[in-house]
């Protein structure tokens, strides 16, 4: 079955809209279905070579696989976009993979 995402053309314009609905899945739980789109967003963004979008929903997955309580899944999506954004100099980026990530510790610590 075919969805609008498949008809969109330009390839950049494809992997926001995939990233973006899998973050509107997230935010209304729908885990499953955010995972596959996410996924599908960044293999989307990595085929354009942006790894701006590529560690965005890189990190969506991490969020995901922290609200499933799959910590060390969470952790490696969390610290390969805390690289990715590190390369990039993206300050906000590494704030945020940061906090996700330091949110893993406490959890672990107890």
């Amino acid at each position: 079955a075919y969805t609008m995402i498949d008809y969109i053309g330009d390839a950049n314009a494809r992997a926001r809209a995939l990233t973006q609905i899998g973050f509107g899945a997230l935010r209304v739980g729908d885990y499953e279905q955010a995972w596959t789109l996410l996924e599908q967003g960044v293999a989307a963004y990595e085929a354009v070579s942006d790894k701006v979008g590529a560690s965005m929903a890189a990190s969506g997955l991490g969020e995901i696989a922290v609200r499933r309580g799959e910590l060390d899944k969470a952790t490696l999506f969390l610290e390969k976009s805390l690289s990715d954004r590190r390369e990039l100099s993206q300050q906000w980026g590494i704030a945020a993979s940061l906090g996700s990530l330091g949110r893993i510790t406490a959890w672990r610590m107890g």
